[in-house]
């Protein structure tokens, strides 16, 4: 368990941070081809001006388009490694662009506004959701904590029950099973109070 979850909090502060650093990479590209470049090169740009996840994710956009794949399927493959709304319509967006035509500056300009607007969005709706959760983790925290220093007041005031409780089978199964059930509701009230956004 220890292992994926590391890598789920690791997976999960990696994508808010490329979430944040979108609209910046938009506009760097859209700045890039105003000014008289291809995508490609505002492309390039990006991975070698910008910092970490975003610099990486277009370095190997470029990686993928110079071992000879098209332009439309290594921004495919960089929506289907990120999985966030946000990349699949700047993806989507670019590649209807690139298909049919049109201003590209206008087109990624609107995306990273809109990206931009859906930011400041999902802040505000974070810091409403931490406001209103805030009392039921606490109360989960204070709830999960009861049990540990109740055993340690008991095993400070009265050592025999409790070494009777450690010592025997029965005991060690009774302490198993109400460790399982800690445990299990200590996992359900964080899966109450975590809500998604």
């Amino acid at each position: 368990m220890v292992p994926r979850l590391y890598v789920k909090v690791r997976t999960g502060r990696r994508q808010r941070a490329l979430q944040g650093q979108l609209a910046d990479g938009l506009g760097m590209i859209a700045e890039a081809v105003r000014a008289g470049h291809t995508f490609l090169q505002g492309v390039k740009m990006v991975a070698r001006e910008m910092s970490s996840p975003i610099s990486v994710e277009m370095q190997r956009i470029l990686d993928s388009i110079q071992l000879g794949r098209p332009v439309e399927s290594a921004l495919e493959d960089f929506a289907a490694r990120n999985m966030s709304y946000d990349i699949g319509i700047t993806v989507t967006a670019i590649g209807v662009q690139r298909e049919v035509g049109g201003n590209l500056t206008e087109t990624l300009d609107r995306i990273a506004e809109t990206v931009r607007e859906r930011e400041r969005e999902r802040v505000r709706v974070r810091g409403e959701v931490s406001a209103l959760t805030a009392q039921g983790k606490l109360s989960g925290l204070v709830i999960s904590l009861i049990p540990i220093g109740l055993l340690l007041v008991m095993s400070l005031l009265n050592p025999e029950y409790m070494g009777a409780l450690t010592g025997t089978g029965p005991g060690r199964i009774l302490l198993a099973v109400a460790g399982a059930g800690w445990l299990i509701g200590f996992l359900m009230i964080g899966k109450i109070t975590n809500v998604r956004y």
